[in-house]
């Protein structure tokens, strides 16, 4: 029963649990939570319920292994989510990357008299996320709906400005070369500033990663002083107790470091 409700505790811990935690403790500080749930696909539970099955399991048949096998799967779980958060980084920079490169060269073709149609369908020959804007140009679409649907994409946020001044420039007829250059240069201004916040973050990071071994430190400090550290907490129950707690404490330390640390833009989600 012990082992049952602490996998629903988990489960109803990933179903709430928000996509941004410190947007939301801020949306509850200020009094504007918008009371949205994340919505949860059934492939991202699928690990869920199997580890939730394993546990019971193990506490109706073998309950004394749920010590062992408890921070086991909890390691398991953070060293997959911390590769794929990494994954994730990963492709948003990339992605974010391209948003830059693709504005810049929007605006520079439109500075050298191209009209916006050309202008989109040339850039978008060399980068995959403005292919699907030029295919619905090209049919006759509208572009800005285009743009805004790309921008929802990860780190693809850059394109809702692109958006907003390509839908103006179309019902006000000023030209869009203007619009677009300032777009590419709040873009880099962005970049810039998003570099400097991870330079930043960079010592914290390491803290959190130094702190994660300390407990392995421990140990070696209790051998050179004479003791069998190993000894207590493979072969008693307190021991046993002890070294789950760690395990799981130092697996939340690493992900709650990791999510006080990531780096977004302050629109990310909003486009």
């Amino acid at each position: 029963m012990i082992g049952l409700a602490c996998a629903s505790f988990a489960t109803a811990c990933v179903l709430w649990w928000p996509a941004d935690p410190s947007g939301r403790a801020a949306a509850w500080l200020t009094g504007a939570a918008t009371g949205k749930r994340r919505v949860v696909s059934a492939g991202s539970l699928l690990p869920l319920l199997v580890a939730v099955g394993v546990i019971v399991a193990t506490a109706v048949f073998i309950p004394q292994a749920l010590v062992w096998l408890v921070p086991a799967l909890v390691c398991v779980c953070t060293v997959g989510w911390l590769v794929a958060q990494a994954r994730t980084e990963r492709l948003r920079r990339e992605a974010a990357d391209e948003v830059v490169q693709a504005c810049q060269a929007v605006a520079a073709q439109l500075r050298v008299g191209d009209v916006p149609a050309r202008a989109l369908a040339r850039v978008a020959a060399d980068s995959p996320l403005l292919q699907p804007v030029a295919a619905t140009q090209a049919i006759g679409g509208d572009v800005p709906a285009a743009l805004r649907a790309v921008a929802g994409s990860p780190g693809c946020h850059g394109l809702s400005g692109l958006a907003r001044s390509w839908q103006l420039c179309q019902v006000t007829g000023a030209p869009i070369a203007d619009a677009a250059n300032r777009v590419a240069d709040g873009l880099r201004s962005d970049a810039a500033a998003e570099r400097l916040v991870e330079a930043e973050l960079a010592a914290p990071r390491a803290s959190g990663r130094m702190l994660a071994a300390l407990p392995a430190l421990g140990i070696a400090l209790g051998y050179v002083s004479g003791g069998d550290p190993i000894a207590f907490l493979s072969g008693t129950w307190v021991g046993q107790l002890c070294l789950a707690a760690a395990v799981c404490l130092v697996c939340a330390g690493l992900v709650w470091t990791t999510l006080l640390s990531r780096v977004g833009p302050a629109d990310e989600g909003q486009a």
